[in-house]
């Protein structure tokens, strides 16, 4: 299963860009338009009125281009890297759940934001 799993990823991190991307997207967050136009480079280009509405975009526009690459940087951040390519990636993960950050600190940390600070950060996780 654990082999099935890194093939799909990798095909999808290297050949989900190569895959043909509508020109532009229109989605809505919160009552708001956002547009995400790629230009004859596959690059995203995000309009919106807010701040919290193109942050929306970002994590929608890069969750296309990205997934599987963020899927492996977040199973890292939490040491959960083992659960995909075995126990050579024990030992890191052992390590980052001594040294990291626990699910409630994160929680706190983010609490302990400016509310604007928060909103775009949430807005970039909803469009992911």
């Amino acid at each position: 299963m654990t082999g099935r799993y890194i093939w799909i990823m990798l095909v999808l991190s290297v050949g989900g860009g190569a895959l043909q991307q509508k020109p532009e997207t229109q989605l809505t967050y919160q009552g708001e338009t956002v547009a995400i136009r790629r230009d004859t480079y596959g690059v995203p280009h995000i309009t919106a009125k807010t701040l919290t509405a193109a942050s929306y975009g970002n994590g929608y526009a890069i969750a296309e281009d990205r997934l599987a690459q963020m899927d492996l940087n977040r199973r890292a951040a939490r040491g959960e890297m083992a659960e995909l390519v075995g126990p050579s990636a024990l030992a890191s993960d052992r390590e980052t759940r001594l040294d990291g950050y626990t699910e409630e600190e994160r929680l706190e940390q983010f609490r302990r934001l400016p509310d604007e600070l928060r909103a775009v950060i949430q807005a970039y996780a909803d469009g992911v």
